[in-house]
C-alpha cells in the first residue's frame, strides 16, 4: 500500500513538472529539468544557465557519475533516451525554444 501511495505521489510530481513546462510553452511530454538539461551548452538566454544551476543544486542528491569520473547534475540526468534520439521532434513542439536557432537544424 505504501509503494502505490509513494509511486501516486511521484506521478502526480511528475505530471506537474510537465504541466509547468507546457505552461512554459514547451513539450507537453517533457520536464523543466529535462529541457533545462537538453539546453546546457546551448542556451539562447543567460538566465536558463542559472535556473539549471538553481535546479541541480535544489536537486543535490540527484546525480551519476559517468565512465569519465565527471558529475552529471539533475538535470542532464533527467534527459529521457528518447528525447536524445528524438531531439529535432521536442524543439520543432516547443513554442518557446530555449536553445539556440542553429539547433533546429540537427
Amino acid at each position: 500500500m505504501r509503494r502505490i501511495v509513494l509511486q501516486l505521489i511521484f506521478n502526480l510530481l511528475v505530471a506537474f513538472d510537465q504541466l509547468l513546462n507546457t505552461l512554459l510553452l514547451g513539450h507537453c511530454d517533457e520536464t523543466v529539468s529535462s529541457r533545462l538539461g537538453r539546453s546546457k551548452g546551448r542556451e539562447r538566454y543567460p538566465w536558463v544557465e542559472y535556473v539549471r544551476l538553481i535546479v541541480d543544486m535544489i536537486f543535490f542528491f540527484d546525480y551519476k557519475i559517468d565512465e569519465n569520473g565527471n558529475k552529471i547534475g539533475h538535470c542532464e540526468k533527467s534527459i529521457m533516451p528518447l528525447e536524445q534520439q528524438n531531439f529535432r521532434t521536442m524543439i520543432d513542439y516547443e513554442i518557446w525554444s530555449w536553445t539556440k536557432d542553429e539547433d533546429k537544424l540537427l
